[in-house]
């Protein structure tokens, strides 16, 4: 890159946690970072950032108090987006996150509703960063800031249609040979087609995979649910991907590396590991007994097998992926925010049993499954 990416935080009290963030982004020598009261934003400086961090609770502003009008007074760091955000233009390129000490603020005070997605869905904004789990903060504004740059990068070409749009950000405008396979894969997620092309709102896309794409299961998938789909034990797989194996070369081969490839974890295109082990079946020909012994040569022996019977990745209360159960043994549940083109969530049947909140999100055809099976009351 030519220039630094450029971070606006802003902060009625800066000191602790956003000194912090400021000081790891200035060691990475790609950022430059303005730490900034709310009194001191200018459009200038707004104008010029990459991503716009707010603290939520604004309490010492005094200018803003000292005004009579409430429509010149934002109490919140929600509502000082909306304002920033309309001093740009719908074609404008940045991503607006909060940093909060309480996501209560967002959500009330039940512990289980705290996906950042989530809280940023309801509130409108791209991110909402936790201070009560700082690390790796710096790390995913890292990657929202070169994402931002990159997606403004190919938006300046303006002849692209919105589907090349997507397949540049995605890594896929030099596609390899399994690209069709991979595009039919992403179309199935509904890719923001219509908001590029017809209401020429780029930042869409980057919100498109925060909130609705890297959280889940999609048309990429993370350690765990490619473990299932290798039918390897997720330490052993960890063990491989950082080994030197003909495996870990082909899983190297398919990882995602396009915008936000480093906010959240590795990820791998699902289409392309489901032709890795279509091939390493030669076909279909080979047995799954077959298909683990080529996959342990590959592996130079490091995975191990996943000794579960159709095993499937389940979630805790706080719908977060919580290990890998037997399906027979798990129920489907129904979250209000759950993709309709990501796999079921599902949870054991013992663990939702003991849980108020999972049975009112299980789905009606497996309620009879959380009865006692001998028909005695426990």
């Amino acid at each position: 890159m030519d220039c630094k990416l450029r971070i606006l935080m802003i902060e009625d009290n800066p000191s602790g946690l956003p000194e912090q963030i400021q000081d790891q982004l200035a060691t990475t020598g790609f950022m430059d970072v303005d730490l900034l009261h709310p009194s001191e934003v200018s459009k200038e400086v707004l104008r010029r950032a990459a991503v716009v961090i707010l603290d939520h609770r604004l309490d010492f502003w005094e200018e803003r108090d000292a005004l009579v009008s409430v429509a010149l007074k934002p109490e919140t760091g929600v509502a000082l987006a909306s304002v920033l955000r309309s001093h740009l233009g719908a074609s404008d390129i940045t991503t607006f996150c909060l940093l909060t000490a309480h996501p209560e603020d967002l959500v009330g005070h039940s512990p289980n509703e705290r996906r950042p997605q989530v809280l940023a869905r309801n509130v409108g904004l791209d991110w909402v960063f936790s201070k009560e789990q700082p690390l790796g903060i710096a790390k995913q504004v890292l990657s929202l800031a070169g994402s931002v740059a990159r997606v403004r990068e190919i938006m300046q070409k303006t002849s692209l249609p919105p589907d090349e749009v997507i397949m540049a950000a995605l890594g896929l405008d030099k596609p390899p040979n399994l690209s069709d396979l991979v595009w039919r894969s992403v179309e199935r997620c509904q890719p923001p087609l219509v908001e590029l092309e017809e209401w020429d709102v780029p930042m869409c896309l980057i919100r498109w995979l925060l909130h609705r794409i890297l959280p889940y299961s999609t048309f990429l998938c993370d350690t765990m649910y490619l473990a299932v789909r290798l039918r390897a034990t997720p330490e052993s797989l960890l063990e491989c991907i950082d080994g030197d194996s003909p495996l870990a070369h082909s899983l190297e081969s398919r990882k995602y590396a396009g915008i936000l490839s480093g906010f959240a974890g590795k990820r791998w295109w699902c289409a392309a590991i489901d032709d890795l082990v279509w091939s390493l079946r030669e076909g279909g020909l080979l047995s799954q007994d077959q298909l683990w012994e080529k996959l342990c040569k590959e592996s130079i022996d490091t995975l191990r097998p996943l000794s579960i019977e159709e095993p499937v990745v389940c979630v805790n209360e706080k719908m977060e992926s919580d290990g890998i159960e037997p399906l027979s043994s798990t129920v489907r549940l129904q979250p209000d925010d759950w993709p309709s083109y990501a796999p079921v969530a599902r949870a054991p049947i013992e663990t939702v049993r003991k849980s108020q909140r999972l049975q009112l999100l299980l789905a009606e055809a497996d309620l009879e499954l959380l009865e006692d099976e001998s028909g005695v009351e426990e």
